[in-house]
């Protein structure tokens, strides 16, 4: 048999979770997204459109050519157009949960009314 060469250099992995998630992921399910606010998809492409805006953010102040800098600044415009339409499909699904949640509390709250007091045992 042959050898073959092996690549040479550094490789790093890096493994991240936040404690617990894991559990709370197996746990929860579907639900994950309702309890984060945003599924992880969502979260990666918020990530990702921040980290893209951090680089043009970098790269602007170093950039003379006019026609770059309109470049970077319609891509910028872009990351946050979509930073925003995640943001504003979230705000109305919560406002939608509040509602459920306001609707939920009053039958809750119209229960307690209609039973009998603890005082009156």
């Amino acid at each position: 048999m042959g050898t073959r060469d092996l690549p040479t250099g550094t490789l790093t992995f890096f493994f991240s979770d936040i404690e617990g998630s894991t559990k709370l992921v197996q746990r929860v399910g579907l639900r994950f997204k309702d309890l984060l606010g945003v599924s992880l998809d969502e979260l990666r492409e918020l990530i990702a459109a921040e980290d893209a805006r951090r680089a043009i953010r970098e790269e602007f102040p170093r950039t003379e050519d006019p026609v770059r800098r309109r470049q970077l600044l319609e891509e910028a415009l872009g990351h946050l157009d979509r930073q925003l339409e995640l943001v504003h499909r979230r705000a109305a699904e919560l406002a939608a949960l509040e509602g459920d949640l306001a609707e939920r509390r009053a039958r809750v709250v119209a229960g307690l009314e209609r039973s009998p007091s603890a005082a009156r045992s």
